[in-house]
């Protein structure tokens, strides 16, 4: 069985991929207090990374395919895009540092 990825679905790929992993160097980048890119250098800040691009990637995903498979208004990329990072950003958060919400 294969999988065919029409040009649009590759476009919404690129648009969440390049959206979390802006977000994710933004993050790292206000992160350390020097406002620098110098905490690049250490093969941890790497890890870290990747782990935030890629919840904010998966969560942008589940926001576009689950939560707005059914309706149809033209922003919601842009929604899931935006919304994405911050539930997989809280997702990490919970997740890795265990803070109780409730």
């Amino acid at each position: 069985m294969t999988a065919i990825h029409t040009s649009s679905e590759t476009k919404i790929y690129l648009i969440f991929g390049v959206i979390s992993i802006l977000i994710t160097l933004f993050l790292g980048f206000i992160d350390e207090g020097y406002y620098n890119f110098q905490f690049l250098r250490d093969p941890g800040a790497w890890i870290a990374l990747g782990i935030y691009a890629v919840f904010m990637f998966i969560f942008q995903n589940i926001c576009f395919w689950l939560l707005f498979k059914k309706v149809s208004f033209s922003g919601k990329i842009w929604v899931s895009a935006f919304l994405g990072p911050v539930l997989g950003f809280l997702f990490v958060i919970v997740v890795f540092f265990g803070i109780k919400l409730f």
